[in-house]
């Protein structure tokens, strides 16, 4: 039983920071999708 809410905790712990870390790779591809898009007009 406690393991289960052990995992559970886990999980609700670590789901913002994949959340976020998540975020953060999707900025930072637009990001470089962006540059890449600027430097081919120029």
């Amino acid at each position: 039983m406690f393991k289960v809410l052990a995992v559970l905790l886990n999980a609700a712990l670590n789901k913002p920071f994949f959340m976020l870390s998540s975020a953060v790779i999707a900025a930072e591809f637009f990001a470089a999708n962006d540059s890449s898009h600027l430097q081919s007009l120029h």
